[in-house]
């Protein structure tokens, strides 16, 4: 009997060894939260960012001029726009920044947007360290009898100095969530999961910001000093807000 080959099985048993890792591979990337790269400032933005500069000082009702010290409370309104409570910029993050507090006025009239891009992508780094951070620490063992104080309005603290320092900072943070849970009726474990998962969905979600969405908080964020109510709406923004205004 003349033994029957199936080339096409052949080839595959052959090189199995290289379809199981591109298998893998594309589980992987599958399972894995989506990170959407700010990436660098298009042309678009720039033009859009050159346009808001123009109409706040010519068409906005208060036309003030964009100077330093407008500048001051745009930088001031965007950190707070991104970490209101300061939990995730470091005081080597703000030093980092600082240096750029007086030309954001500058920023914005010329359409350079690199200041906001780098500040938006180290706060997305800072999100997702202290998500893991959270799953560690909800992890640990927690004596819930020391008498320890936590500070949950930190609009006007300073930002954590050093590693000792964010570390403390976020072991309190988890251990009053974990109590809060606990005060609900959560047992411990589920306390725990719930704290974790809250913190990884929130990463997840700004994992997913985009170059266009950074604009719009850079943006919003400056507008808002000339009053409250002014805001930037990036086109997909603005066309679900139209959407929404029937419903």
């Amino acid at each position: 009997m003349i033994p029957v080959f199936d080339r096409g099985a052949g080839r595959a048993a052959k090189s199995g060894r290289l379809f199981l890792p591109l298998l893998v591979l594309l589980v992987s990337v599958l399972v894995a939260p989506a990170r959407a790269e700010l990436g660098i400032p298009t042309i678009r933005d720039k033009v859009i960012t050159q346009s808001v500069a123009d109409w706040l000082e010519g068409r906005h009702l208060r036309r003030w001029k964009l100077d330093d010290k407008r500048s001051k409370r745009m930088f001031d309104s965007y950190l707070k726009a991104l970490d209101p409570q300061r939990m995730y910029f470091t005081a080597a993050d703000f030093e980092s920044f600082r240096g750029s507090r007086l030309k954001i006025d500058d920023f914005i009239k010329l359409g350079k947007l690199d200041f906001a891009f780098k500040v938006g992508e180290v706060f997305l780094r800072r999100v997702a360290e202290c998500a893991e951070r959270v799953k560690k620490l909800a992890a640990q063992e927690q004596d819930f009898t020391v008498d320890e104080y936590f500070e949950t309005k930190r609009a006007e603290s300073p930002f954590a100095r050093g590693e000792k320092e964010v570390a403390e900072l976020w072991r309190k943070r988890v251990k009053l969530l974990l109590l809060e849970k606990l005060a609900d009726g959560k047992t411990l474990e589920e306390a725990r999961e719930e704290v974790v998962k809250l913190y990884r969905n929130f990463s997840i979600r700004m994992q997913r910001t985009d170059g266009m969405e950074m604009l719009q908080i850079f943006l919003t964020a400056a507008t808002k000093t000339y009053d409250p109510h002014s805001t930037y709406m990036s086109p997909d923004t603005l066309e679900n807000f139209q959407i929404s205004m029937p419903l």
